[in-house]
């Protein structure tokens, strides 16, 4: 929004709720007049977008914004919650999705689908009006006063020691072999490993720096992940290669299904389960919560306290005060 003379009177340049641009005269030649009127029309603007703007719309430029933005995967998260919102609400107002009505929508949503679903449309919504907010759209967040669903707590999948060796045995890809070698004794997320440069390794001082340039972290923080020998040997016969792992996201995946069902380990386990069990089988070999979390790079220890049932040696010595 902005003023500009024309002709020898002030006009306001605004965007309306399609993305257009508009022209209204101020009707006045001085620029302290036009700025009053700038202001005040600023304020009925705000109201009258929140009014007049259809959710599909809203959507639209949401989604076209979203998919600059984050990732290929988030974006199509966003696109499904959006769907099957439209389709619950109709071409609504932003302004008529309220606080009852959102929580009823949700409600109703945690009839239909698991608890996860819902939480991550919850989020997404937060994301949609958060950015609404700057775009005038809004002026709060309905989903700030939305009831949470709590989850279930859920028990993180690792591999057993003896799975490990199983499921490594049966890789004959020497590439695939030294990622998963990677990733369990680091602890590293896929993109993070799939996008590792040379220029992130220090093998002298014996770190990875997670530095937010080829990939942005989850908490988009920088991290500094130290290497254990194994690591280090990985890292060391690759860390010529112009690319250290040559592999896309679905080749991973698709590598993992196949080297998983060779080995006859469980199908329930994913390459995720590897930094799952980088985690358990720290905390089995004693290494405090508060360690594994920084190693984690988890920006808050509740979030590692998953972990922590998977060592049970004190819980059973205590036990065994009653023999």
């Amino acid at each position: 929004m902005y003023l500009s003379k024309r002709n020898g009177t002030y006009y306001l340049y605004y965007q309306n709720a399609m993305g257009k641009m508009n022209s209204r005269s101020t009707r006045s030649s001085k620029k302290s007049e036009a700025l009053k009127f700038l202001s005040t029309f600023e304020v009925e603007l705000k109201e009258n977008l929140t009014k007049s703007i259809p959710l599909k719309n809203f959507v639209f430029q949401f989604l076209k914004y979203a998919e600059i933005i984050y990732s290929v995967n988030h974006w199509k998260s966003l696109r499904s919650t959006f769907n099957e919102a439209t389709l619950y609400f109709g071409n609504v107002s932003i302004a008529e999705l309220t606080v009852p009505k959102l929580q009823e929508y949700f409600n109703y949503r945690l009839t239909k689908l698991s608890t996860y679903t819902v939480k991550r449309d919850i989020a997404n919504f937060g994301s949609a009006f958060k950015w609404g907010i700057a775009q005038n759209y809004l002026s709060i967040s309905p989903t700030s006063k939305i009831k949470k669903p709590k989850l279930p707590e859920k028990q993180p999948l690792y591999f057993s020691n003896i799975e490990f060796n199983q499921f490594l045995l049966s890789i004959d890809n020497e590439d695939y072999k030294d990622l998963v070698m990677l990733a369990v004794n680091t602890g590293l997320r896929q993109m993070e490993l799939l996008t590792l440069t040379k220029g992130q390794i220090d093998l002298n001082v014996g770190i990875i720096t997670l530095d937010n340039r080829t990939h942005v972290t989850k908490s988009k923080k920088i991290r500094v992940v130290p290497l254990n020998e194994r690591a280090k040997e990985v890292l060391n016969k690759r860390i010529a290669l112009d690319k250290i792992f040559p592999f896309s996201q679905h080749q991973t995946t698709k590598l993992m299904r196949k080297y998983r069902k060779k080995s006859n380990i469980r199908p329930e386990l994913t390459f995720h389960s590897l930094r799952h069990t980088f985690a358990s089988w720290l905390v089995q070999k004693g290494v405090p919560i508060l360690n594994v979390s920084k190693l984690l790079g988890h920006s808050d220890v509740k979030t590692t306290q998953i972990y922590a049932h998977v060592s049970n040696s004190e819980l059973m010595s205590s036990v065994e005060m009653l023999n």
